[in-house]
């Protein structure tokens, strides 16, 4: 009888075992988050004011160091650029008209250029010609000093 109770108990193991071993990779993550993976299509893609990203070969061809005033950022293309520099540019003009002092668009736009050390003309184009105005006035005087860091045009 004892015989008998050790085949039984021998075959319960097996199919233990068994069952753990062919029901592993349904328990068994592979890819734990906890595990630091290599992408191999990476690359260094350097920028002279954004520094070194690593980023897919085929991105890095596309990508751009955006000014965004208070920052550079790298963005996917020169477009997104354009259009996070508008957003910046209107939430300041938001801010301006929203504030207490009673600041108008022109004086906001001069202000903002000012704090932001905006270099170029190109960077003050809102919906709000004073603000613009302002923003460009500020360009230029610095131009007058600084032609080599500040383009007014």
């Amino acid at each position: 009888m004892d015989e008998r109770k050790d085949k039984q108990s021998g075959i319960f193991w097996i199919i233990i075992i068994a069952l753990l071993v062919f029901s592993a990779p349904l328990w068994i993550n592979n890819n734990d988050s906890n595990i630091p993976t290599v992408d191999s299509n990476l690359v260094d893609c350097k920028f002279e004011n954004c520094g070194t990203v690593k980023i897919k070969l085929e991105d890095c061809k596309k990508a751009f160091c955006c000014n965004l005033f208070s920052r550079f950022a790298v963005v996917q293309d020169e477009q997104t650029c354009n259009t996070m520099r508008s957003e910046a540019i209107l939430k300041a003009v938001i801010n301006s008209k929203s504030d207490t002092d009673g600041e108008n668009g022109y004086d906001a736009g001069y202000t903002w250029a000012e704090e932001k050390d905006i270099d170029s003309t190109g960077s003050c184009s809102t919906n709000s010609d004073s603000f613009n105005q302002g923003c460009e006035d500020y360009v230029c005087e610095m131009a007058e000093y600084y032609p080599r860091d500040y383009e007014c045009y």
